[in-house]
């Protein structure tokens, strides 16, 4: 570790595409566990899967963040990771290069 180096949480937004879920519930999981298995792969010192919440001005629900569509989904996670970088800007880079964002 450089004396430069610091820990930095970054926040990113991940789409995962999912092949094969039988429901939105199901590309969700999926979606957590394909993403929780990337970040375990990282340096991250701590790292945090939330599922995005979508919420439409018009509705008085949330509803939920996938999109499925004939045994293809579409899931929005958002995912909160510590990265050892130099700078903030650096820890974002590092981050979405190694979650491949």
């Amino acid at each position: 570790m450089s004396i430069d180096e610091q820990w930095y949480e970054t926040q990113l937004s991940v789409p995962v595409v999912i092949v094969g879920a039988k429901s939105v519930q199901d590309a969700i999981n999926i979606a957590v566990a394909e993403v929780g298995t990337r970040t375990k792969s990282t340096e991250a010192r701590s790292s945090e899967i939330l599922v995005q919440d979508v919420i439409y001005p018009s509705y008085v629900y949330e509803m939920k963040p996938a999109l499925c569509v004939t045994d293809l989904a579409l899931v929005a996670l958002t995912v909160i990771v510590e990265m050892l970088a130099e700078s903030h800007e650096e820890s974002e880079r590092i981050a979405k290069c190694e979650l491949c964002v």
